[in-house]
């Protein structure tokens, strides 16, 4: 195991771990007083000031609020934002310790600093972005009315029109990054898979989790052993995919970070995982996630055939894979779509009732019905 990124992962956990730092206040939730939010959102209106401004809180990985603001005339006037969804700094020490081991917040805030521009038409507009170290960060973007944009959960699944929709902005997406030169400029920050912040630690991190999934929860003899040939050739596998032409990939496409709109446009949100990676792992990641077995059968050569024509139709010609060479890869990709779910689950718990049943008989159902284990042997 290197030691530099070991003792710099170590680093930052204990830099997340310490309850107060000198730069506590200008990150967070409790730095958007009317002033701040003032400054933020009113600087080039002339009097425009937040009179009150109220917060909707809750915590998960990250302390997150909706925000209700209450403008001067000026303001009102001015048609500034009312209506606010935020982002900052973990109030519990644990989920400090996650983004600064994994580098979760930074990402996301490096993604609305360096790469929004490129993608505005797919996902949510910020006000702010800004990072310090020790999973002290803050990120306020704009909230949708409800009434116009439908924000997906763990637990649904797509429409033929949504999972279409998101499969030709992933594709457009990846066309616009293909083998970037941006990779060694202002895009240096989007790793290559294995080079994501915390992967030092993550082969011990899998090792436990393996352990701890397997005393919660009981699966067929195969997907069984799909967990243990990832956990066991980890570092084979990322080379296997490493290998493959790579794009800026959002890293966690499950349909729980999606949404559509009444106009028909589909988007994505919490890019807390970008990295470097072949584009058909986000598509094996969200059919995985958005489909009963069923219903992929019904739509994955689909869907699979819209994504290779956008890319072809973004001009890649060559680097686009024939529809076997995709469909092979799509298999074998489905392995880190599943990977999201047992880890997850033996790490933290879930909030939601028979959530967990719900994913793990979806993905199941997948790795056995397109032979995920005999993929993955062959790749090995």
């Amino acid at each position: 195991m290197p030691v530099m990124p070991t003792v710099r992962t170590f680093g930052n956990i204990a830099v997340g771990l310490m309850p107060w730092l000198p730069w506590e206040g200008r990150h967070g939730l409790d730095s958007l007083t009317p002033a701040a939010l003032t400054r933020m959102l009113g600087r080039n209106v002339t009097g425009a000031r937040v009179l009150d401004v109220t917060a909707e809180r809750d915590r998960q990985t990250t302390d997150r609020a909706r925000l209700s603001l209450t403008w001067n005339e000026p303001g009102e006037e001015a048609d500034l934002p009312t209506r606010l969804f935020a982002k900052g700094t973990p109030s519990l020490a644990s989920s400090r310790m996650l983004n600064s081991a994994f580098g979760l917040c930074g990402a996301e805030v490096r993604f609305y600093r360096s790469a929004y521009a490129d993608l505005a038409d797919i996902t949510l507009k910020p006000y702010h972005a800004s990072i310090a170290r020790g999973g002290r960060f803050l990120l306020v973007l704009e909230s949708r009315d409800p009434t116009d944009t439908y924000f997906h959960q763990m637990r649904d699944t797509a429409t033929p029109e949504h999972a279409r929709a998101v499969v030709v902005a992933l594709a457009r997406m990846h066309a616009k990054f293909h083998e970037s030169p941006r990779f060694t400029g202002d895009l240096a920050w989007v790793t290559r898979y294995s080079g994501r912040p915390g992967q030092a630690i993550a082969p011990r991190i899998l090792r436990m989790a393996e352990k701890g999934f397997h005393k919660l929860y009981d699966v067929p003899d195969d997907v069984r052993e799909i967990i243990r040939l990832h956990v066991a050739h980890a570092g084979e596998l990322s080379a296997v995919w490493e290998s493959l032409p790579s794009t800026m990939c959002h890293g966690d496409t499950h349909i729980g970070n999606t949404f559509r709109t009444t106009d028909g446009r589909s988007g994505l949100f919490d890019w807390q995982e970008v990295h470097r990676m072949n584009g058909l792992r986000e598509i094996a990641y969200f059919i995985a996630s958005a489909f009963t077995p069923e219903q992929r059968r019904a739509q994955e050569h689909e869907l699979l055939a819209v994504y290779l024509d956008t890319l072809a139709a973004a001009g890649l010609g060559p680097a686009v894979p024939s529809p076997g060479q995709a469909f092979d890869l799509y298999r074998l990709m489905m392995l880190d779509a599943w990977r999201s779910v047992w880890a997850s689950l033996a790490l933290m718990p879930v909030q939601q009732d028979d959530l967990a049943e719900v994913l793990i008989e979806r993905h199941c159902g997948h790795l056995l019905d397109l032979d995920v284990v005999g993929a993955v042997r062959a790749a090995l």
